[in-house]
């Protein structure tokens, strides 16, 4: 936060303190003990008008989360993220927005800040939830079999490297072959 609040940002000491100060609240936290307690906060703010959670939490966990804001004026978004760390970095994220296409539409901005693949999927409280997990679900099955298949080649004898070389040019790529798992 220190170096955020040199270049120009502010400071807070907690999630109630922000949403006291701002007017859109962004969240990403990875546990659901940390989104409902931010989100428990963050409803007793007295500036905050839009909240959204970017966590990966589940379709459920959502659902729960925007029963804090229920009695309240807050809009509430959820808006879980796909990409690397590098993506983050250079602002290219893909973005998945759920909850009222009005609100989305008022912080397109935020997200244009923040990634250049922008989905609104629908008004269906956790279904930018839904959409992260099923594409963390393919992810993750890439995962699996791209790593068997190379141990598979590797066990018989072929080069890593070259497999890979190879998988990158053919029906095999995947963001596994050409990403995550490609060799140095």
């Amino acid at each position: 936060m220190d170096g955020l609040v040199r270049v120009g940002a502010q400071g807070a000491a907690s999630a109630r303190e922000v949403a006291d100060k701002a007017e859109v609240v962004l969240v990403c936290v990875n546990t659901t003990e940390a989104g409902y307690a931010v989100a428990n906060e963050v409803a007793l703010g007295s500036c905050v008008q839009i909240y959204i959670d970017m966590s990966t939490i589940g379709p459920s966990v959502a659902n729960c989360i925007r029963e804090y804001f229920s009695c309240t004026d807050i809009k509430v978004l959820d808006a879980p993220v796909s990409g690397s760390i590098e993506r983050a970095i250079d602002a290219t994220l893909t973005i998945i927005v759920s909850g009222t296409k009005k609100e989305a539409e008022k912080v397109r901005t935020v997200f244009a800040a923040m990634g250049v693949n922008i989905f609104f999927i629908g008004d269906i409280p956790g279904d930018g939830q839904m959409m992260k997990i099923a594409n963390n679900y393919l992810n993750n099955v890439q995962a699996i079999v791209t790593s068997e298949a190379i141990a598979m080649g590797m066990k018989f004898g072929l080069d890593e490297k070259i497999m890979f070389d190879i998988l990158n040019v053919s029906t095999g790529q995947n963001s596994q072959t050409s990403g995550n798992l490609k060799t140095p």
